[in-house]
């Protein structure tokens, strides 16, 4: 089952993340805050940025994971004999003037580090065990126009199982360096900054552009060396005037091409209203490595012929079965409507919905609801072998108000 991972956060909040202001961002909604200039330490002595630093703006992002705390919560890095170096390139050429500061061990920060004319900034710290979270730009002096990404290398590449949302892997420490007495007392961190890919329909930030299954198609400009290209299709839904939820909702392989028809895509026929729809699309070298994405945006598209899209994996090359389409479909409005008896404690007419339900379609959303049935009814031994049922089956996590009712006679979330 495709994974179910919903990013909350206000449209300005979601701007900070791809690099349109500095701000917060972190879809575990940790908070990143920007470093201040004035912290800034550059081994080659050069002035922080002249008067021409707001044409200069640069953020842009890596994260490797680990404990992530606000810039503010952060301690200065102590001081050593071991060294980390980080190289930036742009176009094969080394690139000067770029800003950045390092988070590392989750508990300390590098303050502002500036790359000299080759590339280069370093930072010295103790001998030990360290772990590299995140890497933040500010600014890069004289950066040429266009929209960037930096790329480390350490992105997963197509096909990669489990699915990263934010395209990048994430570790529970960080990226771990090597620096003991022992070995080579430095790690190198090669960082390259490159062009992000260009959609050129939906058009760039406009809202519900209108487009039907048979005539309209999603397309980008080609991007140099890439030989596929995944693109993920989220739904979109705008909860409050400042609120936006991007649900995944389609991935979809692309070979040799930089377009995909909306026919190619699994939909059924709705009498819903027209849902809006967001693009993201990554691109891929012959090999499979990753080479850049696209900027988030606010382009959006609805389908105005009684149309919706359907989930559905194909990261991997997978086609989709039309006729396993509507089924799922079907099924899916099916259990919808069992969870809704379910909360409005209409358990006989569940329990009969339920009953009725095809164990080989959508099977971990069926044995969750019928663990939430019985959770709702106070059987929490039953409820709790459904739960794990559905968990086996692919479910991610059990909503707590499923078992809310089990937690209220006596028996811990933990326990289901």
């Amino acid at each position: 089952m495709l994974k179910k991972t919903i990013i909350w956060g206000s449209i300005g909040g979601l701007l900070f993340v791809f690099g349109f202001l500095a701000g917060s961002f972190w879809t575990t909604q940790k908070f990143i805050k920007t470093f201040s200039v004035n912290d800034y330490q550059n081994t080659e002595a050069e002035p922080v940025f002249s008067s021409h630093a707001m044409q200069s703006h640069f953020y842009e992002s890596i994260f490797w994971g680990g404990a992530f705390k606000p810039t503010k919560e952060l301690e200065p890095l102590p001081r050593g004999d071991a060294k980390i170096k980080v190289r930036f390139s742009y176009d094969n050429n080394p690139t000067a003037g770029i800003g950045f500061s390092l988070a590392l061990n989750g508990k300390y920060t590098s303050g502002m580090l500036v790359t000299g004319a080759d590339g280069l900034a370093e930072v010295s710290l103790p001998f030990g065990q360290w772990h590299l979270n995140r890497l933040e730009c500010q600014q890069w002096r004289d950066r040429p126009d266009g929209k960037f990404i930096l790329v480390s290398g350490d992105e997963p590449g197509i096909g990669t199982k489990p699915f990263d949302e934010l395209f990048f892997s994430f570790r529970d420490s960080g990226l771990t360096l090597p620096l003991s007495k022992a070995s080579k007392p430095a790690h190198s961190q090669p960082i390259e900054i490159r062009k992000r890919i260009n959609v050129l329909w939906p058009l760039p930030d406009e809202h519900k552009q209108k487009a039907n299954v048979s005539r309209s198609a999603l397309r980008w400009e080609p991007y140099p060396k890439a030989a596929s290209y995944l693109v993920k299709i989220s739904h979109v839904t705008r909860e409050k005037p400042r609120t936006t939820r991007f649900s995944p909702l389609i991935y979809k392989q692309v070979v040799g091409a930089s377009f995909l028809p909306i026919a190619h895509l699994p939909n059924v026929e709705s009498d819903l209203p027209p849902k809006e729809y967001a693009v993201k699309i990554r691109a891929y070298s012959q090999d499979g490595a990753f080479l850049s994405e696209s900027e988030h945006s606010f382009s959006t598209f609805c389908l105005v012929d009684n149309r919706i899209l359907v989930e559905f994996d194909g990261s991997e090359g997978e086609a989709f079965d039309q006729d396993d389409i509507e089924r799922k479909f079907n099924a899916g409005k099916s259990l919808d409507a069992a969870e809704v008896l379910i909360d409005k404690s209409m358990y006989a007419e569940a329990e009969r919905l339920l009953a009725q339900s095809d164990d080989l379609i959508l099977p971990a959303r069926t044995a969750l609801l019928r663990g939430y049935l019985k959770a709702s009814q106070g059987d929490c031994d039953k409820a709790s072998i459904y739960f794990e049922e559905s968990r086996s089956l692919g479910q991610k996590c059990i909503p707590k108000r499923y078992h809310m009712r089990c937690k209220a006679n006596g028996q811990s979330n933990e326990d289901l």
